[in-house]
């Protein structure tokens, strides 16, 4: 005998030959509600694809660094937040009247900051600062902080 019983909103069907009680009801609710829609192996299968896709993504943005950096432009003096921040080329010619260049000392140039990226030596290197750009290392600017 099948036995359809209405409970909050949800139809419930039920093989007794009993009367259907409200545990019955509400366990056959939950079985139904609780199964969960992405099974374990589908989602075991989505990893396995996700982990190599991802390291062949890392491994082709680690290796294209090298070659990113030598086809950054150079930030010129006349770019907007080059001029904000003071940035010069040279820090032997920090213009000290300009209240915000007052902290600036003979021994600060970008590459003893702590905002330089890239190969130590390089005379043109990526800066934190400047995303896209390279600075010159003998050059300085208003940000500038100690290497720690």
């Amino acid at each position: 005998m099948m036995l359809q019983v209405r409970f909050k909103d949800c139809m419930v069907k039920i093989e007794s030959d009993e009367i259907a009680t409200q545990t019955q009801i509400t366990r056959q609710k939950e079985s139904r509600v609780n199964k969960p829609e992405v099974t374990r192996r589908r989602f075991l299968a989505q990893v396995a694809m996700a982990v190599p896709a991802g390291a062949a993504l890392l491994d082709v943005a680690v290796s294209n660094t090298a070659f990113a950096q030598d086809a950054l432009p150079k930030l010129e003096m006349t770019d907007p937040t080059a001029k904000a921040l003071l940035y010069i080329d040279d820090a032997t010619k920090v213009d000290k009247t300009n209240p915000m260049a007052a902290r600036h000392t003979p021994d600060q140039n970008c590459a003893n900051c702590s905002q330089i990226q890239g190969k130590e030596g390089d005379a043109w290197r990526p800066c934190a600062i400047f995303p896209g750009k390279l600075v010159a290392s003998k050059g300085w600017c208003s940000v500038w902080a100690k290497k720690a």
